[in-house]
Parts: structure tokens; sequence; C-alpha cells
């Protein structure tokens, strides 16, 4: 059977455990998660205007760390839990209700381009608060601009590429099949690892698997869940025995 690697952060592996456990997947760390501070009194400042609507957007589980992180710090902006988020998928959205925020909205599709897409009749006459990483491939902030939204764009993380010459012993064996969780991810592999031809790639979703390449023998997940790419990397494995 074929060997099921995932590659993602360290808090999305260890928040998997268990998952990963049943799947028999093994889990390879290529990049670190970097936490901005974030200014919580910028933030509730351009919110604080009683005659609109105000809204968090959430694209990413790390951006919602980032955000918990800074108010576990300052007590004092507690209240910014109560205000609206609108999360692209249901983990985020599963993370987010875990750590007390106020989740309205889930996107359906759970891809970057089209959550924005659905959010955008939702945001008119609302002040707008998005959480994002430092690079983003879903280009939702364009999004935003061209509509209009009055929104704050608040860069709460990045990830970096951790040594390769650490990392060149866990190349995965061959015929692995291996998911990535993010384009970030599957670019770091290709930077670090030279790509096996024997190799099968799962992406979480749309966005990612738009970032393989033409040569790679890819698949995208049915739902943006690390279950869904379980499922699909087992039945890759079932078919080809």
């Amino acid at each position: 059977m074929a060997e099921i690697v995932v590659v993602a952060s360290e808090v999305l592996l260890e928040q998997n455990k268990e998952l990963l456990s049943r799947f028999n997947a093994k889990g390879l760390v290529l990049r670190q998660i970097i936490f901005y501070p974030l200014r919580l009194g910028d933030i509730a400042s351009f919110l604080n205007i009683e005659s609109k609507k105000k809204a968090l957007i959430f694209t990413s589980q790390n951006a919602i760390f980032a955000f918990h992180e800074a108010l576990k710090n300052a007590p004092t902006f507690l209240y910014l839990k109560q205000i609206p988020c609108y999360v692209i998928g249901h983990s985020s959205a599963r993370l987010a209700r875990e750590l007390g925020l106020n989740v309205v909205f889930v996107g359906q599709d759970g891809h970057g381009d089209k959550f924005g897409d659905e959010i955008l009749p939702l945001l008119h006459d609302s002040k707008v608060v998005y959480f994002r990483a430092r690079e983003i491939v879903s280009r939702l902030d364009e999004k935003l601009k061209l509509n209009n939204i009055d929104f704050k764009e608040i860069i709460a993380y990045e990830s970096q590429i951790l040594q390769s010459s650490i990392l060149q012993s866990q190349k995965p064996k061959q015929n692995s099949i291996i998911i990535f969780s993010a384009p970030s991810h599957f670019r770091a592999f290709k930077n670090i690892f030279t790509w096996d031809l024997s190799y099968r790639a799962v992406a979480i979703g749309e966005t990612t698997f738009k970032a393989f390449d033409s040569s790679i023998m890819g698949y995208v997940s049915e739902k943006r869940d690390l279950l869904s790419c379980l499922r699909l990397a087992q039945k890759i494995s079932e078919m080809e025995k």
C-alpha cells in the first residue's frame, strides 16, 4: 500500500494526530509559521462606527490563531470576539467556534476565489477587517476593493521554509501519495526535494490544485478539509493495488 504523506503546518498536523493515525498517514512540516503582533487598538478604532455593520474575515486557521493569541494578551479587546466572522471553510469555522468567535458565515465552496463571490453581497455597508497571510493566492483583497467594500487588511502571519539540509532525510518514498494543504507547502516541497514522477499529489482545494505543475499526477479533494483529502488518498491507493 502506498505511503500517504500530509505536507502541512505543525499546528494542523498536531490538531489532526488521531486522524492521521487512523489513515496510517505521515505528517511532514516544511514551513514554520511566524505570527505577527496585532495592533488591536487600530482594529477597534477602524470598526468603531455605530452606523455601519461590522465583520471579520478569516481565510485560514493560522489567521484565526494569530487573532486569538493577540486577544489573550489584551483582555480589553475581548469584545472583538463578538463581531460577526466570515470564515472560508468548515475546519476553520470549527476552530473559530472552539476559540469563542462569533461565526455567522462559512464558505460553502471552501475555495478562495469563490469564497469572495459568496460573501461580497453580505458585506455592503459594512466595516470589514480581513486577516491574511503575507502572501496570498486568492486575490480576495482585489475583489473587496473592486466592489468598494470598506475594509482594512491585517497581515497576521507568514510561513517560512525550513532549512533544506535538515529535511533531506524526510523525503517521501517512491509511489507516495502526498497531500498538500496550501500552495505554499507545494512550492516549499519543490524547492527542497526533487519531484519523483511516481508521486501522486492531492490538493486540499482548487487554489492548491492550480499550483501543481501540469506534469504532476494531481487530484483535488471534494471538500476543503483534511478528512476528505485522506479519504481520496486512501481510495487512490486501493485502486492501485
